[in-house]
């Protein structure tokens, strides 16, 4: 399947909106490593970049940060009662 990425100006300005949040991701990041139990750049980054991707291609209204969050609850979740 072959997306219409012209809204964006493109494959490089697709990946240009899809990393932009990099400097959010890696504040939130510092704001909990000593909370997060899982593989930050594996379970969130990846996923965020995954999903994030998808809102972009699909014209969703959904906010990054909200995204993000969500992200984080459902990955700690996954890392409750698993011992270090």
């Amino acid at each position: 399947m072959h997306s219409d990425l012209s809204k964006f100006g493109g494959y490089m300005g697709f990946i240009t909106e899809a990393v932009r949040h990099a400097p959010m991701l890696l504040e939130r990041w510092r704001l909990m490593t000593d909370d997060f139990g899982g593989v930050w750049l594996y379970d969130v980054t990846e996923r965020f970049g995954r999903e994030w991707a998808q809102v972009l291609l699909e014209s969703k209204l959904e906010g990054a940060e909200d995204l993000l969050e969500n992200i984080i609850v459902d990955e700690m979740k996954k890392w409750e009662g698993v011992p270090a």
